[in-house]
């Protein structure tokens, strides 16, 4: 595409900074958004007859030969599933999906629905959910709102969206003499931001020529992300949009509000002001990361299986001050609009999000299933990981074994509505700013609500 082919949106797409590994979408054809269709899809053989279908994922081979999670879907169905990788951040996905070559059915994450979902690439999945009678009272989360556009489900959740968890190094924390607020303890939930600053600080050891030998946080808050925007909503009780984000017709960003710009600030001030994180140089220094490799005290990570570490580890809630949190939108799949295959498309979505011998070897091996979710955490073997997954649901009413955790609990919108890729670029290009020195975040951050509503508005 030549600059003179540019339309003013796509001017303002390929004028934002390329975060690595974020959907380059200035030349693909962005579908229009529209009404979830309500067309009969005509009469439902179901169980639908065994064939080939086309999948395509981002798990590497854990889908198949790490869990053989896909091999059982095989066996039961006798499906024969073809498998592709392509991540939704990849042009070629939209390319595909766009020109009709896609997989019959496609795996998707929230920074793509607004795309997707609204744009009719991908068909309800409501008759064949009445086909299999299934029943979605089951679920964890609410399918048409985590998977779905207005009010329609378009795909299904393996698992609910991933909360944050901090994974705390004890014997480094058993020296600050800090009492933690871990699962099982009347503290556990009640830390707010502040009294994580004060934590990592007395964690935080710098030498007398200012390097530091260890730092009481390991992340580098450079990037918008599920961590980031998680904080945010925590620190700030604001979204990062106006209402309309919830059906992926958003107006406006708000990331600039004075509570939104607070709660930045309160991020990178943990490299800038406190020093108790690495910079972006420092943490790439050191391969596997500063807290793998034992040089920070805490890291906060999704709620899915951590690597094994030569120390005990400890685990606590994402600490809070408006309010707490959780968002909405996992990965699942999805049957493809202009498959040829769609019932065995639906099949395959059905079963990978609901089958219990599914399911359960992504308990077991992986994070939290969205479907009859506490029936598989009860039967989880490992202590440590059944753990993990009752702080990731204690939050959740109704599925949470902490009552009061689940008050002042908010859920926020997983993904950033109809120009993901843009906002994602934009805002961690003003976090960069911030942290290099260049701007504050007040001016970072208005400059950034200029260029995205701009688009927005296009």
């Amino acid at each position: 595409m030549t600059r003179k082919d540019l339309t003013r949106r796509d001017f303002l797409r390929a004028s934002a900074g390329a975060a690595a590994g974020i959907l380059a979408t200035a030349c693909v054809p962005m579908p229009t958004a529209v009404e979830p269709t309500t067309e009969e899809v005509g009469e439902i053989s179901w169980p639908p007859a065994p064939a080939e279908i086309r999948v395509s994922h981002w798990w590497g081979d854990y889908l198949r030969d790490q869990s053989g999670m896909i091999p059982i879907v095989e066996e039961k169905t006798g499906l024969k599933v073809q498998e592709e990788h392509l991540p939704f951040w990849e042009e070629k996905f939209l390319i595909e999906l766009v020109s009709g070559v896609a997989p019959d059915s496609l795996m998707v994450g929230p920074g793509i629905y607004g795309v997707v979902f609204a744009g009719g690439l991908m068909d309800p999945l409501t008759p064949y959910i009445e086909a299999a009678q299934l029943d979605m009272s089951k679920f964890a989360v609410d399918q048409r709102i985590d998977s779905g556009y207005k009010g329609v489900v378009y795909a299904l959740s393996i698992f609910f969206d991933e909360a944050v968890v901090g994974f705390i190094n004890k014997p480094m924390a058993d020296e600050t003499g800090i009492k933690l607020p871990e699962w099982g303890t009347p503290e556990f939930d009640t830390w707010t931001w502040d009294d994580y600053v004060e934590f990592a600080k007395a964690g935080t050891k710098i030498r007398s020529d200012g390097t530091h030998e260890q730092y009481g946080d390991s992340r580098t808050w450079n990037d918008m992300w599920w961590l980031p925007d998680g904080v945010m909503h925590q620190h700030s009780g604001e979204l990062m949009f106006d209402d309309g984000i919830w059906d992926f017709n958003e107006q406006e960003t708000i990331i600039n509000s004075p509570a939104n710009v607070a709660a930045v600030q309160a991020m990178t001030d943990m490299v800038i002001t406190h020093r108790v994180s690495p910079t972006v140089s420092a943490q790439g220094m050191i391969e596997g990361g500063v807290y793998n490799s034992g040089l920070a005290m805490c890291e906060f990570s999704g709620s899915g299986l951590q690597a094994p570490t030569e120390w005990e580890v400890a685990m606590i809630a994402l600490p809070w001050s408006a309010t707490r949190s959780h968002r909405y939108g996992g990965n699942g799949f999805t049957v493809n609009s202009k498959s040829d295959k769609k019932e065995q498309a639906a099949l395959f979505t059905i079963e990978m999000a609901t089958d219990w011998d599914v399911q359960h070897i992504y308990a077991e091996t992986a994070g939290q299933p969205a479907y009859e979710t506490l029936e598989h955490i009860e039967q989880v073997k490992d202590p440590w990981f059944q753990t993990l997954h009752l702080i990731a649901t204690s939050r959740i009413e109704g599925f949470s074994k902490c009552e009061r955790c689940t008050e002042n609990m908010e859920w926020r919108p997983g993904w950033y509505g109809r120009e993901f890729a843009f906002f994602r670029n934009r805002t961690t290009e003003a976090f960069e700013t911030v942290l290099l020195g260049e701007k504050s975040v007040q001016e970072a951050l208005d400059e950034a609500t200029v260029d995205i509503n701009a688009l927005l508005g296009a």
